[in-house]
């Protein structure tokens, strides 16, 4: 199985990058960026777009591209189309919904864990256990504070175990890895994709860190929103693999 990083804050060589993020999973698309990014990079790559297109949450950053797609397979959760909001601002999506949902086969995910291919599973959203919102972000018309209960992660069950594609991880990276393994009893190969950690505090990083290789996970490629800080953190802390991840990486799994 391979992995293209269609979309990330940052690139390799000729690839295109912006604030997004977007990743080919084998014969699924995970998010899709804020623009065409995603498109020219797989354009770069020779590849050509699935049918089947999962949106992680709706946030402009993972669903700005999907104006641009046409007669697709949409997974996503309805709670993904309401208003978002960043304080005053205004980060859902840059489209009428009905003008994605009409031009494409929409599957609302409902369940909290739904198998969308054989051995490709959405998970969440995840449980937060002890985990605060601290009001940053907003949803709907009341502007709520968003506990991003539209958030669902990639999931798939391959040889050398699971392989976990978060988009931006709100409800916790902690808690989508423990959920993974407490839903489906097998060790975590790869963890890849946002892991939102750009505020964490060094202790909260360093305890996700400690999580990760208690449970052995045995590689990660965080990219997107997880943080410099974060990664360096990793990168001195984490006993597994830290594989870089921009635009334009691919990556090999057995599967």
């Amino acid at each position: 199985m391979r992995i293209y990083i269609l979309c990330d804050d940052s690139s390799l060589g000729d690839f295109e990058h912006e604030h997004g993020f977007s990743a080919l999973v084998d014969s699924v698309l995970f998010d899709t960026g804020k623009s065409s990014v995603f498109l020219k990079n797989a354009e770069r790559f020779g590849v050509n777009l699935p049918e089947d297109v999962v949106i992680s949450h709706g946030h402009y950053d993972h669903v700005g591209g999907l104006l641009l797609l046409t007669g697709k397979r949409l997974w996503i959760r309805k709670k993904a189309l309401k208003p978002k909001y960043s304080g005053d601002r205004y980060i859902g999506a840059p489209f009428e919904w009905e003008e994605v949902l009409s031009k494409n086969e929409t599957r609302f995910v409902s369940e909290k864990v739904v198998e969308i291919k054989p051995g490709v599973f959405l998970m969440g959203p995840a449980n937060l256990r002890n985990r605060v919102f601290s009001g940053e972000f907003l949803v709907g018309k009341e502007r709520k504070i968003d506990l991003f209960e539209d958030e669902q992660t990639l999931v798939v069950d391959s040889k050398g175990g699971l392989i976990i594609v978060t988009g931006c991880s709100h409800r916790g990276i902690d808690n989508i890895v423990l959920d993974a393994v407490e839903t489906f009893k097998k060790k975590i190969h790869l963890v890849l994709g946002g892991f939102h950690l750009l505020r964490s505090s060094e202790r909260e990083i360093e305890d996700i860190v400690e999580l990760f290789n208690k449970i052995d996970v045995k590689t990660v490629a965080p990219c997107h929103c997880t943080g410099k800080k974060a990664v360096d953190i990793f990168k001195e802390r984490f006993k597994g693999n830290l594989l870089e991840c921009r635009a334009g990486v691919t990556f090999e799994v057995s599967n």
